[in-house]
């Protein structure tokens, strides 16, 4: 069971990038969603031997590159769109992105708790609520044009604290 919960917890975290690996290599939309589901079930079946030395979407990436590889084989699709290498190499810059986007939303989040409750209001009305500027407004009880030049500035000014903060490798 907490084999399970913790595979759970890990696969859940990193499914959208190990998605997007299998987008990114499989070129048939039609096959796509069906190579998911199996690297899904290999890497269940897999995860007692993955080594949490390493990064789980790494690891899993790997999986679903071998996963493609044998579906490939077994299709006998005449023309392998990528060698095992450029697979890896797509892997590998996965990953790269990964770290970087990672960092970025740790920044992100830093700055957002350092900004006034008001102004994280009318971030979370727009961004996660999904809110159109006029809808946010109502909700705030504020004017069209002051919420959105309000969502101007915070861009701004979140976007100079997330460079400042990467630049200087400081979170929080």
């Amino acid at each position: 069971m907490d084999q399970e919960k913790s595979f759970l917890e890990v696969y859940l975290k990193h499914q959208d990038e190990i998605r997007a690996y299998v987008n990114a290599v499989e070129r048939q939309a039609s096959a796509r969603d069906d190579i998911f589901q199996e690297v899904s079930m290999v890497l269940v079946k897999k995860f007692e031997s993955y080594n949490s030395e390493q990064p789980f979407s790494y690891w899993a990436k790997g999986v679903a590159k071998n996963v493609i590889l044998n579906r490939w084989k077994k299709v006998g699709r005449s023309k392998i769109l990528f060698s095992e290498e450029v697979m890896e190499v797509i892997r590998d810059s996965f990953e790269k992105v990964e770290e970087e986007s990672s960092d970025q939303r740790t920044a992100l989040r830093d700055c957002i708790k350092k900004l006034p409750i008001n102004s994280r209001q009318i971030l979370t009305h727009k961004y996660e609520d999904r809110l159109s500027v006029e809808d946010v407004a109502q909700k705030v009880n504020r004017s069209f044009e002051s919420v959105k030049k309000t969502l101007f500035r915070l861009r701004t000014k979140l976007r100079e604290c997330i460079e400042m903060k990467l630049t200087s490798g400081v979170s929080s």
